[in-house]
Order: structure tokens, then sequence, then C-alpha cells
């Protein structure tokens, strides 16, 4: 026997109080696992990859949320130059491009992370070209979506994994000759 199977066996009360300890502890683990209360990291992962992270967030209202949240955020940080935003439409004031702004990424973010709604705003790359956005404002702006996350209580893991999304499409935001932030 290795000494991994014979460290409870020996001569003695207190030996005997230690495997019963042990066999009590075990017990109580097999139970929370028959249970479904202890799973394995392994049936975490699978019900992880067979869950969207829409679902895993909570859905459209929590999308909501986390966006509403990070426009006000962002709206009220100067160095975003949310300024920049031009109205489609001229007849159309600044809070209802701003509603506009909000349902696009709603649709958007949705879609990204695994719903059935369809974007239907032009590209990313075309949206953003003529903003001259910089990498450092990009920074910002997932900052500011962390801020939004944790407010709506997201999760950890799905919090990284949301980010995670913002920041790989990145490439087609941000204007690779606009390194630092521009002051306008």
């Amino acid at each position: 026997m290795c000494s991994c199977c014979t460290a409870g066996i020996s001569v003695g009360r207190q030996n005997v109080r230690h495997v019963s300890v042990s066999i009590t502890f075990v017990l109580a683990l097999s139970m929370l696992a028959v249970c479904g209360c202890l799973s394995s990291s392994t049936h975490q992962e699978d019900w992880v990859s067979h869950h969207s992270l829409y679902h895993r967030l909570g859905g459209r209202t929590v999308i909501e949320k986390v966006v509403g949240d990070f426009l006000e955020i962002a709206f009220r940080d100067g160095d975003l130059h949310f300024s920049r935003i031009k109205c489609v439409d001229s007849q159309q004031t600044l809070e209802q491009h701003k509603a506009r702004l909000r349902e696009r990424m709603i649709d958007y973010l949705c879609m990204a992370t695994g719903s059935t709604v369809v974007y239907e705003g032009a590209d990313l790359r075309t949206v953003h070209e003529s903003m001259h956005i910089a990498s450092d404002e990009y920074r910002r702006v997932i900052r500011h979506f962390d801020k939004a996350l944790r407010c709506a209580n997201v999760r950890a893991r799905e919090r990284v994994e949301f980010l995670q999304l913002i920041g790989d499409i990145e490439g087609s935001i941000v204007d690779r000759g606009m390194g630092k932030l521009v002051s306008h």
C-alpha cells in the first residue's frame, strides 16, 4: 500500500477518530455530488458551452441595462468625445439619436452574445471610420463597459467573456493612425 492509503491505519484512538472524520467528509461530499450541489469542472464547462453568453448574462433585459448604464457613463466622459456622433437625419435631435444608438448597440450585443436577434445596422468599420477613434479611447470604452457590467451584477466569468467580445471588435472601430487621445 502507498503512504496515502496507510496514513489512517495504526493503533490508537486518535487515528480511529481521524478515519471516522474522513469517512464522514467523503460521505458528505458524495451526497452533495448526488444532489447536484457540487459539480465537476467538466460538467460546468459542458454547461457553459451549451448555453450562450446571451443566456448566461440574463438575456436582453441585462444587456439593455448594461448598454443604458454604459451610455450614461460614456456620454459624461468628456475624453471620449461622443460629440463626434453625427445625427443621420438633420431633423433628429441628439436625444433621438442616443435612443437609436442605444437600440443598435443592444441589437448588436444581443446578436454577438448568441441570441437570435438580427443586427440590422451597418458594419462596425463603416459606422466608425470617420470618427477617428484612438486606441486609448477604446480602452476607456472597455473600462466603462466593465463598470456597467458590475452595476448590473454580472458574474465575473460572463463579465470577462463580454469584455473579451468588446476587445475583439477593436480592430473594426479604432483608427490605427490614432494612437493617443486627441484633444478636440
